[in-house]
Parts: structure tokens; C-alpha cells; sequence
């Protein structure tokens, strides 16, 4: 989905520090659970009215909520504005909100989300009843995030792959060689796929000419080649299998004689 363009938020309340934040959402309900779509709007009197032949998918409601909130806590709805509606005003709304409700707020669309509650149409200062998403599907209270403090950014697609990934990589494999052999101007395969980001270079005990990553236990193949794809003669070394067991540790040695390059299981523990 397209990243949606945030409401505005005017903040004249000195006692509610949302630097950063951008408001996405006005919900009546308590989340339970991270949703970004899901769960029940708080009602208003007011309807914005876009015209609905006009879209754009960085805005699909067609328009934005202008949002006011009082040096007394209260929050008003000013205006609703229609960003892509080529010389149309702002509506002037006015309207006051009443009862409970929830601000869902994000510092960009794809982001966690705080959850700041009104009770009674004033905002909770008290930092410990907000909510904060977190990357393991729950929530914190917002006393963990003090004014200021720059939570980490939600991981993407590739990022939660990648953290799934590591979770089942249990296993280690090390290459390592002498200065003769720079590993810096070689590629190393797994499973005939280019290691690429995976790879950490530098083992502690074996210098800086050598590298690891760690894999998930069961059968892998290995290979090393020059990093040069394009040359005609490049060198490839001989391919290794090597069963992997949970937290083994599995050192192979590359050498380079005589225009071969060779590859050798030297310790496992």
C-alpha cells in the first residue's frame, strides 16, 4: 500500500510533547492489538464531502482533518482540507470532541504507533496510560518512551525476513586464509546464492582476512569464487557440502597454489 499523507495536529498543550509525531487515525476503542486500518472510528458530526472522482493513492479518504490541540487539553477539529481538489478551499468545521478516544499517531506511515487517550475530551498527560506498538506484536506504556526519546524505526519486509532468518541461524561457518589470498576480492556462495549482506567480516582469533555468517542447521553447499564476474578466466574453488548441526561452528581454510583455489573443512565444534 502506498504511504498515506498524515492529518495536521496544531499542539498549543505545553503539557503534551508529540515532537515528531504525525497524526494518522482518531479510534474509540482501546487497541489491543497493532492494527493500522482495523478497529471502530470515532464518530463526528462533521463529514468531509471530496469529490469522488478525484484520488490520489497517497490520500485515497480524499482529503486531510485539521486538528487543533488546546493549551487546556481539549481537541478541536478546525477544518477539513482537499489537498488535490485544484482550487478548493478549506471547510471551517469547529468542532469540539467529546467523550473518549484514542490519538494513533506515527512518525511516518510505516512506523509503530502511539496511542495517546482522551478521557472526557481532555488528553491523558500521564505518559504511563499511552501505548506504544512494538516489534514483538505487543505494546509498552508509554512511560518507557520519555519526551525525546527517538523510538526505533518499525523493520520492513526484508528487515523482519532477515530477523526470522538469524532467529533459525544457529549455526556458524567461518572462511578464513592467509594474506597471499584476500577474501576481500573474492564472493563467497551458500546454497549457490551470492552470501552477499549476510556476511560479517573479521573473526576475533583470525583477523581481518576472514569472514562468517551464520546459517540455519542441515546441508549447505560452499563456494568461493573471484569477485570479478566479468573475467574470462575467473577462478572458482572446489564445492564443499557441509552438514550443519545447531550452535556448531564449522572452519573452512581457503588456499590458493599454483592458479587453484581450494577450499577444506579445517576445525568443527
Amino acid at each position: 500500500m502506498t504511504a498515506q499523507i498524515s492529518d495536521k495536529l496544531h499542539n498549543d498543550c505545553a503539557a503534551v510533547d508529540l515532537t515528531g509525531l504525525s497524526l494518522y487515525r482518531i479510534v474509540a476503542d482501546a487497541p489491543h492489538k497493532p492494527h493500522r486500518w482495523e478497529g471502530g472510528r470515532h464518530e463526528l458530526a462533521a463529514q468531509a464531502t471530496p469529490d469522488p472522482g478525484i484520488r490520489c493513492s497517497a490520500l485515497w479518504s480524499g482529503y486531510l482533518s485539521v486538528y487543533r490541540l488546546a493549551a487546556d487539553g481539549g481537541l478541536t477539529l478546525e477544518a477539513f482540507e482537499y489537498p488535490f481538489h485544484r482550487g478548493r478551499r478549506p471547510e471551517r468545521v469547529g468542532e469540539r470532541l467529546r467523550g473518549d478516544f484514542w490519538l494513533a499517531l506515527r512518525r511516518s506511515f510505516f512506523d509503530f504507533t502511539v496511542y495517546v487517550p482522551f478521557r472526557d475530551g481532555r488528553v491523558v498527560v500521564d505518559r504511563a496510560q499511552w501505548r506504544v506498538e512494538t516489534d514483538d506484536g505487543g505494546f509498552a506504556s508509554g512511560s518507557e518512551f520519555p519526551p525525546g526519546y527517538e523510538q526505533p524505526r518499525k523493520p520492513g519486509l526484508l528487515e523482519k525476513l532477515r530477523r526470522e532468518h538469524l532467529a533459525k541461524a544457529t549455526a556458524t561457518l567461518i572462511v578464513c586464509a592467509d594474506a597471499s589470498l584476500p577474501l576481500a576480492d573474492y564472493t563467497l556462495y551458500v546454497d549457490r546464492n551470492h552470501a552477499g549482506r549476510s556476511i560479517d567480516r573479521g573473526v576475533a582469533g583470525l583477523g581481518d582476512n576472514s569472514v562468517h555468517i551464520r546459517l540455519s542447521p542441515g546441508s549447505h553447499v560452499v563456494t568461493l569464487r573471484e569477485g570479478k564476474v566479468h573475467k574470462p578466466d575467473r577462478l572458482a574453488s572446489n564445492t564443499l557440502q557441509i552438514e550443519f548441526v545447531e550452535h556448531q561452528r564449522v572452519t573452512v581454510r581457503a588456499t590458493l597454489i599454483d592458479a587453484t583455489l581450494n577450499l577444506q573443512v579445517q576445525t568443527s565444534t
